[in-house]
């Protein structure tokens, strides 16, 4: 029940493209593509004009990266502010997840996705869709609620999780609104932040910095794991950063090769710093 309008119309109809491309690889009786519309036919000319392509959306003016080339601004009034032209950038996310690819972004990023093959990536789409999505939902909410089916149904260090946020990672979606893909360093914003699921996800080689003189206040809706941080993020507390008496801040070291957890309990009061490892 995505609201046909905007994000989540371009959602709704990349999940059309999805089920339907899904659909064509399963049944096994045609040949299969990464074209939509590709069978159907000018009468005129008697030739195929396909309307779209999952792996190369910039080949029918569509955008493979948010807010990249081609993306039709949402507020502009056509085709229900551009449902049928930026469904490419989840077009692509599917592709990625299915078979793999490497690249640059429209934002200069490097990528490398490991794809997953198109049985599990349908899987989550479906999951993604029917269980974990509401009607108003934008890309940044389907990223985080992918990734949130693939860890609830592959585990946090799976594969398959992982290369979730790597798809995601090629095609610009980030996670907005959160303490999120932090770059130069730059000082979080003042104000409150809220773990909608039971993380809170960091990429790669950036750092969260807290203000001089700045409140910031992460509120879970999980423990233990309500903020997961990636290989070499790293965490500043500037000159102004104050916590309460008895204030606690636990860091969990989840390790995909151990079977249970490393644990390092980081506690500051105003009498003192004290660290114990277990």
């Amino acid at each position: 029940k995505l609201n046909y309008q905007g994000e989540s119309g371009a959602l709704n109809e990349s999940f059309s493209d999805i089920m339907g491309t899904y659909a064509e690889y399963w049944d096994g009786s045609g040949g299969f593509d990464w074209l939509i519309g590709e069978d159907r036919k000018n009468y005129l000319t008697g030739a195929s004009t396909p309307l779209r392509s999952m792996s190369n959306p910039k080949d029918y003016s569509q955008p493979d990266t948010y807010l990249g080339t081609n993306w039709y601004n949402t507020s502009n009034t056509g085709d229900f502010g551009g449902v049928h032209t930026n469904s490419g950038v989840q077009n692509y996310w599917f592709n990625l997840l299915s078979v793999g690819g490497s690249g640059t972004n429209d934002n200069s990023k490097a990528y490398a996705v490991t794809g997953v093959g198109i049985d599990i990536a349908g899987f989550i789409a479906y999951k993604t869709d029917a269980y974990y999505l509401t009607s108003s939902a934008q890309y940044a909410d389907t990223r985080r609620a992918s990734t949130q089916a693939a860890i609830d149904y592959y585990g946090y260090c799976s594969n398959v999780s992982q290369q979730v946020e790597n798809a995601w990672n090629a095609v610009g979606v980030s996670i907005t609104g959160l303490i999120a893909y932090i770059d130069n360093n730059s000082a979080t914003p003042c104000g409150d932040y809220y773990a909608t699921g039971n993380f809170i996800y960091m990429n790669s080689n950036t750092s969260l910095s807290v203000a001089q003189n700045c409140t910031v206040t992460l509120h879970t809706s999980a423990s233990p794991y309500a903020y997961a941080l990636s290989a070499d993020n790293t965490v500043h507390l500037y000159p102004g950063f104050s916590a309460l008496e008895g204030a606690n801040v636990d860091m969990f070291i989840h390790s995909c090769n151990l079977t249970g957890n490393s644990l390092v309990q980081h506690t500051t009061d105003n009498t003192g710093t004290q660290d114990e490892a277990k």
